[in-house]
């Protein structure tokens, strides 16, 4: 028995006859977007300004400061220390002396501000066991610059040891370890979600398929934050939460649809038929999710904080897109796999009968909840707020190297200058 004729019905039919060529095109563009979404990680903003108002005087100031001022490209904070030793023992300023000379030569270094050139005892901590150099830096070239100062400081060996801090060295460790946790957050959750999904559908190729479309829903995240990027600041706090929702999105959607296709395959018998019952019906809460979802990030577009609006732009677009491949390239997938859904069982119990509407555990729970509905309104009103009341003990603060891991040489560099030296560096 065919499903009435409605707009999502059509679209199911026109992927089930050209499922190949639209699975296909779907999966290139995914590549093409992987490769060039890779790119956006070059283009992230950490110098701390996406958490300022663009509006407001002491941003303006900093703007005008950085476009007419030398010496305002960047910093690069230079620590020495020496265990052991006094930092200026007649055995170890010598080798520093000769790092600032070797580091004041490198292209796009502008000015080299150290104890040796101003005789400034606040250049040497109180223990006399780290000494500092202020680097400034052409702000063209930041990133060559960094690379070139961090090359030579990771050459060098000896009693003298070199960490780099400062804003220019934050904004770059603070980037490659955004790329890293992105990395771990995806090595973690990958073999969770597999187990999740296989213990939910007992075959292999049924829970790969949500998993597959999560996989996919990255690269195209990627993409999006990568174009966006080219018309407006992305934040680099933004990114792993953005490609996170749109992977959970897109296992979250893609579990509605195969969930449904198995059911309707197992009732009617037919993968046509499966095919668009499972569109109409789970593409029509899918769809209804997905906009509100988006509706709801977007509203973070009226704050002027480049974060926020990052969070929102990307949010919603990212959203948006794995709504379009849930129904896109899913369906197609399902066309294509058809009986092979039930593939590979690995839970020695029965697969692919669902149970009627009227039996199952989640019937008897739904029974349960409504006929005791004030008992269980109370007691889950209760277990809500008692979690919400853990909200007094929020400490709100400004974002800075402090949030940073301590594994960044930056933020090792922030905490001695704060903790070893008399002046506020």
């Amino acid at each position: 028995m065919k499903p009435e004729k409605s707009l999502l019905v059509n679209w199911s039919l026109f992927v089930y006859k050209h499922a190949w060529p639209i699975l296909i095109l779907g999966l290139l563009y995914v590549i093409a977007a992987g490769i060039f979404g890779l790119g956006v990680f070059n283009r992230l903003e950490t110098n701390g300004q996406d958490f300022q108002d663009p509006s407001a005087g002491s941003t303006k100031v900093l703007n005008i400061g950085q476009s007419n001022f030398a010496n305002s490209g960047g910093q690069i904070i230079i620590l020495f220390s020496s265990p052991g030793a006094s930092i200026v023992s007649p055995k170890v300023t010598p080798m520093i002396i000769s790092d600032l000379t070797t580091i004041s030569k490198i292209p796009h270094v502008q000015q080299v501000t150290s104890y040796f050139s101003t005789k400034n005892g606040q250049f040497v901590s109180t223990d006399q066991q780290y000494m500092y150099a202020s680097v400034s830096i052409d702000r063209d070239f930041q990133n060559e610059t960094y690379t070139a100062i961090e090359s030579f400081a990771a050459n060098q060996l000896g009693p003298v040891q070199v960490r780099l801090g400062g804003s220019v060295a934050a904004n770059l460790q603070v980037n490659d370890q955004v790329k890293k946790d992105l990395k771990k957050a995806e090595t973690l959750s990958f073999p969770i979600l597999a187990t999740l999904l296989l213990l939910f559908f007992g075959t292999l190729v049924a829970a790969l398929t949500p998993l597959a479309l999560g996989g996919l829903s990255i690269f195209a995240a990627l993409f999006i934050m990568r174009l966006l990027s080219e018309i407006t600041p992305i934040s680099s706090y933004a990114i792993n939460i953005v490609t996170l929702l749109g992977l959970g999105l897109a296992i979250d959607y893609s579990l509605f649809m195969v969930a449904r296709f198995r059911e309707e395959l197992a009732k009617h018998g037919d993968v046509e038929v499966a095919v668009a019952i499972t569109v109409n019906r789970s593409g029509r809460t899918i769809i209804f999710s997905g906009v509100t979802v988006a509706i709801s990030l977007l509203s973070l577009l009226v704050f002027p904080q480049s974060l926020l609006r990052s969070l929102g732009l990307g949010g919603a677009t990212v959203v948006l897109s794995t709504v379009l491949l849930t129904l896109t390239l899913l369906p197609a997938a399902l066309r294509i796999i058809g009986y092979r859904i039930n593939k590979l069982p690995v839970l020695r119990r029965r697969i692919a009968q669902p149970t009627t509407e009227t039996s199952g555990f989640w019937y008897r729970f739904s029974q349960f909840v409504m006929r005791n509905a004030a008992v269980v309104f109370i007691l889950v009103s209760l277990l809500l707020l008692a979690i919400a009341s853990n909200f007094r003990f929020v400490t709100f603060s400004s974002p800075g190297l402090n949030d940073a891991p301590e594994v960044l040489a930056s933020r090792q560099v922030n905490d001695i200058l704060t903790n070893n030296f008399h002046a506020n560096t």
